[in-house]
């Protein structure tokens, strides 16, 4: 079983909250090495998910702007990506991002609350009951 950290927002909310980790590798990679890069990534993908800790990992290529690639990847705790990020898999992305044309942009994240269509459902009740 993964450990996952708590934290408590303020001394009068005691309500715990799971903290996940999200990690992002925006990357340019030129033309002439794309398909490399591209092979390497998705090789590697699946590894990545099975890693214990990983709750997911993409990879993203930008429709307008061909030359953007994104690593994307959930983790359940801050010692799962960690220990990723000391692993094979994450070298290979960052070999690939120093084949990149300038410097990646590289993100962590900690996620302490996530919302899904709930939150648009009460933006659009707010503006129609205005």
């Amino acid at each position: 079983m993964t450990e996952s950290r708590t934290i408590f927002p303020d001394a009068e909310d005691q309500t715990s909250l799971t903290v996940h980790y999200l990690s992002t590798v925006h990357m340019r990679l030129p033309k002439k090495i794309r398909r490399e890069a591209w092979d390497i990534l998705t090789s590697m993908i699946e590894r990545i998910k099975v890693e214990t800790g990983c709750i997911s990992c993409r990879i993203y290529q930008d429709i307008l702007a061909r030359e953007m690639v994104m690593v994307q990847e959930l983790w359940e705790d801050e010692n799962s990506l960690t220990k990723h990020l000391r692993s094979p898999e994450y070298r290979n992305i960052l070999m690939v991002a120093d084949m990149a044309t300038e410097p990646p942009e590289i993100q962590f994240h900690q996620i302490v609350r996530s919302a899904g269509m709930n939150t648009i459902e009460d933006a659009l009740r707010r503006t129609h009951a205005k």
